[in-house]
């Protein structure tokens, strides 16, 4: 009779204890049969409100949509089958269009019934639908800028690497990654580089140093611009660099120099009288050997002068002048 009654107090006792447990999980239990006959609820929170919330007594299909019921009425059959926990997330639209997620695991009770533990996410997946999209929205700008991106440590070690045009790195990505611009740089394009790592160190950013790469195809230029990423106390710093290809732009500047240096010959060896003036003031911009001869002042003089100062024809024959010269 004492151990009867031992045993009946450890049934209570177990008894006691699993309702805590229960009364502590903030989810919805179901218990459900081999029909899909729900036989008992317990719901807590915002899921007790859901109006897809089941009934105990009706079968998983009067609240639940026909091809869910369906995939939890064979979820449920695996596990009583298998012995193993099944596992699903749903997607459920409550009235007002309303999005619920949930995640739902079925484990067997006996060769008769399921335990059903429906968990709301709602929360956690709304999140993470924010999180990708932010990350979408942000490979999409990444993938529309042209340039070449880098993250680099301070000694200059590749950490990252965006690149829109695998033809203008130095290495492959696989190759970058783990080395330096010193590994797979000249000396001088990688002191550049490390100039403005240290820059941007010191700063917080670095812009303008430029540096010239021998690739397959010919010389390249590029431009950096560098920003100092934040980070914790306790994390080593990292920097962002941005790599622009000024190729085309470097060539058009040694063109124009190249024309500048025919034009300056031009003018500057020609036997002609040649004048520069600046029509709103009379001033001398420029005069060649010709004109200091014809003129007969220093050609350095002749600079510092105004054309109403050597010119010799009247005011209309000036005026006439300029405006031939203007045409």
């Amino acid at each position: 009779l004492l151990r009867g009654h031992r045993v009946l107090q450890d049934l209570h006792s177990a008894n006691a204890q699993n309702t805590a447990i229960l009364n502590a999980i903030p989810d919805t239990l179901l218990r459900v049969d081999v029909h899909g006959q729900v036989q008992h609820v317990r719901s807590v929170g915002r899921a007790k409100q859901s109006q897809f919330l089941p009934r105990a007594g009706f079968p998983l299909t009067e609240n639940f949509p026909q091809d869910l019921a369906q995939q939890l009425t064979g979820a449920a059959v695996r596990a009583r089958a298998m012995g193993t926990v099944e596992n699903m997330d749903i997607k459920l639209v409550e009235s007002e269009a309303i999005e619920s997620y949930y995640d739902i695991r079925l484990a067997s009770i006996s060769d008769e019934e399921t335990l059903v533990l429906v968990r709301d996410i709602t929360e956690r997946k709304l999140q993470e639908i924010q999180i990708n999209a932010t990350q979408t929205k942000l490979q999409a700008t990444l993938d529309a800028i042209p340039d070449l991106m880098f993250e680099l440590d301070l000694n200059g070690g590749y950490l990252d690497v965006q690149s829109p045009h695998d033809g203008l790195l130095a290495a492959p990505i696989e190759q970058l990654l783990g080395g330096s611009v010193m590994d797979f740089m000249p000396p001088e394009a990688a002191a550049t580089c490390m100039a403005a790592i240290l820059e941007a160190h010191e700063t917080g950013k670095s812009s303008g140093k430029q540096f010239a790469l021998p690739l397959p195809q010919g010389l390249h230029w590029f431009e950096l611009s560098v920003s100092r990423k934040g980070t914790n106390n306790d994390q080593e710093p990292s920097f962002i660099v941005l790599s622009r290809d000024i190729s085309s732009r470097k060539e058009a500047e040694d063109a124009l120099k190249q024309s500048e240096a025919r034009f300056r010959q031009m003018f500057e060896q020609n036997s002609s009288v040649m004048l520069l003036i600046d029509s709103a003031s009379d001033e001398i911009v420029d005069a060649n050997s010709a004109a200091a001869r014809f003129y007969g002042y220093p050609l350095q003089q002749l600079k510092t002068m105004l054309f109403t100062q050597i010119n010799t024809l009247s005011s209309p024959g000036t005026a006439h002048l300029r405006g031939s010269a203007l045409k």
